[in-house]
């Protein structure tokens, strides 16, 4: 008797927690959102939702300890907040925002795993293609009406349909095209907006979700680590679990230490918070390959400073060669030490894309160097070139940060940054484009063709035909919808041919840098950009197999001879 008039006790007050949390976060929305002025007699019923949703809260965190059929780890998030609270760390008027945001997060999290929402995904079937895309589609569509809120901008209006929808897709596709300044149009909320999209775009909605399941002490489902596996890779064999820990992990040390070394290097002369913020923001931006800046010349002004040049450069490749890479790295280091690693026992895989993007690199560095030597370098000493060439070259892996002056590059320097982003990053990372494996896949190819050898053969192991037939599909696909896009703002914009092939590319590889005419396209030429950067992000495979339902067929015909060539 006693334990059902608790439970009925318990399931009233929650009701009455739910109902005020959305009443607040609705206050929230207005009075922070919309900067409306709220009457002076709410003022005393708000302060009351506050102190009642805080005491309700501690209330029901207590009533989830005290139940055995509950284990403690699932609410470890709840009770740190509680005990913030408690202990006065955290603001009340914080905390009470944080507290009717997690009870929202957790009713609509209840509500989307209702039997008839599980059906209705059922019925649409929703494979790993329509799944990264619709996931990526959700976060766009959130950091859409976020940055259209009038508290999201600086003249209090709010970003313009357009603007808001470039920007979330660029931010949440970790591009860095803008058509607006992000240090000086958009105020912090919108900034710290922009900053979560990159963040959660970088490592992947289905990725983050699964690192709160983490947290919250619950074990993947076997549907979850399915989908997951078909959106890193059908033939993955490591174990999704750890896999998943290992680049949580991985993300939180790459940022933690690259903020505190932009920290250091900006914080003299600026305020300690500023300095923090700008810090976190261009780290998190750097590692997930995005190219926001909070400045409007990017890097140009520390062209000549070796210390942020660096931390960019390792921050960006860290992000761009990929997870899967990173963990066998780590994996094979010689008593710790990064310097030194047993290559022999790296994966094929990981030897392929460390070759390729230093290949890649070094010979960016090459072009830029030699083009650009007397051109937008022509007032750098020799070595302050070679640094120059070095970061741009790198920022080529879809990075889109610059040091130099991107419009004033001659014509032949922007063709050939147009094929190195048309490679991009590698797989599993934050980064876009074919990726450095597709390209090495095609060079294998050929050069076993070259070679009259049946089989494509790297590091003493043979790349299966179904791998081959991908890579030439990515390849195909990718310059498709470069063309046909390319072709629509050649048609539309009235623009220099090289720059918008250039702009296209940057969208489509993820890269994010601009010769400058991104902010004077149309609407139509923003939306074409949106949509590639949409496709280069997810992957124009992936965007081809969302479109139809694959089915095998198990059927072998006669062998026929086609003459090529």
């Amino acid at each position: 008797m006693y334990s059902r008039v608790f439970i009925r006790v318990n399931t009233f007050l929650f009701d009455l927690l739910s109902g005020i949390s959305i009443v607040l976060a609705l206050e929230t929305l207005l009075v922070k959102g919309f900067y409306f002025e709220m009457p002076l007699f709410l003022y005393p019923a708000v302060v009351i939702a506050y102190v009642a949703i805080i005491i309700l809260y501690i209330w029901w965190v207590i009533s989830k300890i005290l139940r055995r059929d509950h284990h403690l780890r699932r609410h470890i998030p709840d009770i740190i907040l509680a005990a913030l609270i408690i202990m006065t760390i955290l603001p009340f008027r914080p905390g009470g925002i944080l507290i009717a945001f997690r009870i929202i997060f957790l009713l609509c999290t209840t509500f989307l795993q209702h039997r008839g929402f599980s059906l209705f995904f059922a019925q649409i079937r929703l494979t790993p293609s329509r799944l990264l895309i619709l996931s990526f589609s959700t976060v766009i569509a959130v950091g859409l009406m976020l940055l259209m809120l009038p508290a999201a901008t600086v003249d209090h209006r709010g970003a313009g349909f357009i603007d808001a929808l470039f920007t979330a897709t660029s931010a949440t596709c970790v591009t860095g095209l803008t058509v607006r300044d992000t240090g000086s149009y958009f105020t912090l909320f919108g900034q710290c907006v922009i900053l979560i999209l990159i963040q959660v775009g970088g490592l992947g909605l289905m990725t983050f979700s699964t690192i709160f399941t983490i947290l919250l002490g619950k074990r993947i489902g076997i549907l979850q680590e399915d989908q997951i596996r078909g959106i890193f890779d059908q033939n993955i064999t490591v174990n999704i679990y750890k896999l998943i820990k290992r680049i949580m992990l991985i993300t939180i040390a790459f940022e933690s230490f690259g903020a505190l070394l932009l920290w250091v290097k900006l914080l003299p002369g600026r305020p300690v918070q500023k300095a923090m913020f700008d810090a976190v923001f261009h780290t998190i931006s750097a590692f997930c390959n995005a190219g926001f800046s909070l400045n409007a010349d990017s890097l140009t002004r520390y062209v000549n400073d070796p210390y942020i040049n660096a931390v960019f450069m390792i921050l960006i490749v860290s992000g761009g060669i990929g997870f899967v890479v990173i963990n066998d790295l780590l994996h094979n280091m010689i008593h710790g030490n990064p310097f030194s690693i047993k290559w022999v026992r790296l994966a094929p895989h990981t030897k392929i894309v460390l070759i390729t993007t230093g290949s890649l690199i070094i010979s960016g560095t090459v072009i830029i160097f030699f083009f650009e030597f007397d051109n937008t370098m022509l007032n750098l000493t020799t070595a302050g070139k070679l640094l120059a060439a070095g970061f741009q070259s790198v920022t080529l892996r879809t990075a889109g940060f610059n040091t130099l002056d991107i419009s004033g590059f001659k014509d032949v320097t922007l063709f050939l940054c147009i094929l190195f982003m048309f490679i991009g990053a590698s797989p599993f990372s934050t980064g876009g484009g074919i990726k450095t494996t597709t390209f090495a896949v095609l060079i294998l190819s050929v050069r076993s063709l070259l070679l009259a050898r049946n089989k494509v053969e790297v590091f003493q192991r043979t790349i299966p035909t179904q791998t081959i037939y991908k890579s030439v599909a990515i390849f195909l696909f990718s310059s498709f919808f470069l063309i046909v896009f390319t072709v629509f703002l050649l048609e539309t914009q009235k623009m220099n041919f090289l720059n918008i092939l250039f702009e296209a590319t940057s969208a489509m590889g993820t890269v994010g840098l601009s010769t400058g005419i991104t902010p004077f396209l149309s609407a139509f030429g923003k939306l074409c950009l949106s949509v590639l950067m949409l496709i280069g992000r997810v992957g124009p495979l992936t965007v081809a197999l969302a479109l139809r339902e694959v089915k095998k067929i198990n059927v072998e015909y006669p062998t026929t001879e086609i003459s090529v060539g």
